[in-house]
């Protein structure tokens, strides 16, 4: 059983290279040295390292289902927002981050904001955004069969229990695993972190077993001056043969982001 479990996460983390860049030997000396301290400070620094690299400036970018997969779900768009917010009224700097989807009558206005621990659902035929509660945050999306809180795994991430199960070439997995405090319904985790740039690149959830129900991967990655974004991204469900692929079709950053609103008023 271990060596499936192993085998299973060098694929994914093979997977999620897809794209890696090219490296002089001074440049990939110098990312494993850092690599390695920050290890040694334990996983909560590398998985507030790990938030931090997934926002180096307010950005949005914006990923379109591919016709050839479409089905029902054709138009569909997911986008992806991710903001540094600074201390504020007592509560230490986070990552603010907002999923939404559209393009599909079904999965419109649908999404989910983080910003630091708290978490915010608006689900399908809802009319404005709640707390998230675990059972909810886990359900499966009607057509993609996914749960929002898979896509939100990265901002979740400080809410649960993390361990790093490996590392296989560019890559470290971190198992995440629901912390008692946080109720019924939390389902774990696993993130695929860059070694090289902290940027989170695949989410996989699971059920109680540790058998995958879904990931996300970016795939076809590049950096875009200090923005690690991907040209591609596929959704995999347990439940449907063949993955999801959606293209990249816009990417926005700086201040035409930093201004947006953020939490509960962005699911409004």
């Amino acid at each position: 059983m271990l060596i499936g479990r192993l085998w299973g996460l060098r694929r994914l983390a093979a997977v999620s290279l897809i794209g890696a860049f090219a490296l002089s030997l001074p440049a990939q000396s110098e990312a494993a040295d850092a690599w390695l301290k920050l290890r040694r400070k334990g996983i909560e620094a590398l998985l507030e390292a790990s938030r931090d690299a997934a926002a180096p400036e307010p950005w949005r970018a914006t990923w379109q289902l591919r016709d050839a997969d479409a089905g029902p779900l054709k138009g569909l768009q997911i986008s992806v927002r991710r903001t540094k917010i600074a201390a504020r009224k007592g509560k230490p700097a986070a990552i603010a981050t907002v999923i939404r989807f559209s393009g599909v009558k079904s999965l419109a206005g649908v999404g989910v904001a983080t910003v630091g621990d708290e978490v915010w659902l608006r689900l399908p035929g809802d009319k404005g955004a709640s707390p998230a509660q675990g059972e909810a945050l886990f359900a499966a999306l009607p057509g993609i069969d996914l749960p929002l809180g898979l896509f939100a795994a990265v901002g979740l991430a400080g809410r649960y229990e993390g361990q790093i199960a490996g590392e296989f070439g560019g890559s470290a997995i971190v198992v995440l695993k629901p912390r008692y405090t946080d109720g019924k319904g939390w389902l774990r985790l696993k993130l695929g972190i860059s070694k090289m740039h902290l940027m989170p690149t695949m989410a996989e959830i699971n059920d109680a077993h540790g058998k995958p129900l879904g990931r996300w991967l970016w795939l076809d990655t590049r950096m875009d001056k200090g923005l690690m974004i991907a040209n591609k991204l596929r959704l995999r469900t347990m439940s449907r043969v063949a993955p999801f692929e959606l293209e990249l079709v816009g990417v926005e950053r700086g201040k035409t982001v930093a201004g947006l609103p953020i939490g509960q008023a962005a699911l409004r």
